[in-house]
């Protein structure tokens, strides 16, 4: 294996998108479509350690990412979906819970994790609705926790399924492909008293 391998190389070999194989050119803080061959052995390894459970309900599950390494989390959604989960979210802080008992020894979710989910389902509900991956004009009135800052939400199409594409042709036969979405993902960053976040969650498109 040579010293680097193209982002281009990277998504046809390990079945990962584009916005994932650029999380992995920029580990190795220069963004210059090439992707140092340890980062990718260490995504490929991820990648082929992560195993379905079988359990037919985990489809619904958002697993905890936070001890995984740093080329992994650049392709948590390529994880958990191989894994055949709903989602992820994971802290750059390894030791990261996001539960917790409480005083009658159940388990509760950290309530800042809790309602940066919600905020992340209201925004695929109105990506979903409005058939755009732009969130201009997407309010979220339930508020969050004092102490988030810095918040992104950005949604990435993924096309790798031609099943759903539709070809139209003109009067000469000639035919035009319209790539039609398989599934999409929307990924929201944030960070609590310097400590980064990232909550992700994969999505069918049922146009």
């Amino acid at each position: 294996m040579s010293d680097f391998i193209s982002v281009d190389a990277a998504v046809q070999q390990l079945g990962i998108t584009m916005y994932e194989a650029n999380n992995l050119d920029a580990l190795d803080s220069k963004k210059d479509g090439k992707i140092k061959a340890s980062i990718f052995s260490e995504a490929k390894a991820a990648l082929d350690n992560a195993k379905p459970s079988g359990n037919e309900s985990q489809s619904e599950e958002v697993n905890n990412f936070s001890n995984l390494g740093a080329a992994a989390k650049c392709i948590a959604s390529s994880i958990a979906k191989k894994m055949g989960l709903g989602g992820y979210f994971f802290s750059d802080k390894q030791d990261y819970q996001a539960t917790h008992k409480d005083e009658n020894g159940n388990e509760v979710l950290d309530p800042n994790l809790e309602k940066m989910c919600e905020l992340t389902s209201a925004a695929t509900d109105y990506i979903d609705e409005n058939g755009s991956t732009n969130l201009k004009g997407f309010t979220y009135e339930d508020g969050i926790p004092d102490n988030v800052e810095n918040i992104n939400i950005n949604t990435e199409l993924v096309y790798n399924d031609g099943s759903n594409d539709t070809v139209t042709f003109d009067e000469n036969g000639n035919g035009a492909v319209e790539k039609n979405p398989d599934e999409a993902i929307t990924r929201t960053k944030y960070s609590i008293n310097g400590s980064n976040y990232e909550i992700g969650y994969i999505w069918g498109n049922d146009e």
